[in-house]
C-alpha cells in the first residue's frame, strides 16, 4: 500500500509538469524569427570611455525633445555583443519612444571596443566606474 501512495503521489506532483510541456509539444513550432528596428533606422550617437589602456565603446539613444531623461543601460548576457541585436534594438527604440535615454555598451573585444571579454575577471569589468 505504501508503494502505491508514493506513486500516485508522484504521477499527482508531475502532472503539472507535463501540462506545461504539452504546448511546447504539440504547438504551433513554425514561429517567424524575431524581427526588430535595423539599427540604421534609430537616431543615436558613438560614445567612448578610457578602461585604462583600453577604449570602450558603445551606443547612447536620446529621446527627441528637451532633456533631463531617465536613461537605461542595456548590458548584454554572457556572450559577445552585437550591436544589430534586434531584440535590444526593439527595447532600445521602445524606451528611446517613451522618453528614456538609452546606453548599449560594446562589452571588451566586441564591436567597437577594443581588449577581450574571455578572460576578463569581475575586477576588469567594473574597474571603469571608480574612473568617473
Amino acid at each position: 500500500m505504501k508503494f502505491k501512495n508514493s506513486v500516485i503521489a508522484l504521477v499527482v506532483m508531475s502532472l503539472p509538469v507535463g501540462v506545461a510541456l504539452l504546448p511546447g509539444l504539440f504547438g504551433d513550432s513554425s514561429r517567424p524569427p524575431l524581427s526588430g528596428p535595423e539599427l540604421s533606422t534609430i537616431e543615436y550617437e558613438e560614445v567612448e570611455v578610457e578602461n585604462g589602456d583600453l577604449r570602450l565603446a558603445g551606443l547612447i539613444f536620446v529621446p527627441k525633445g528637451e532633456g533631463p531623461f531617465p536613461a537605461a543601460v542595456i548590458i548584454d548576457g554572457s556572450g559577445s555583443s552585437r550591436r544589430n541585436s534586434r531584440w535590444y534594438l526593439a527595447v532600445t527604440r521602445h524606451l528611446q519612444e517613451n522618453a528614456v535615454a538609452v546606453l548599449l555598451p560594446d562589452k571588451r573585444g566586441c564591436e567597437n571596443s577594443e581588449g577581450s571579454r574571455v578572460g576578463a575577471d569581475y575586477q576588469d569589468l567594473v574597474e571603469f566606474i571608480g574612473q568617473s
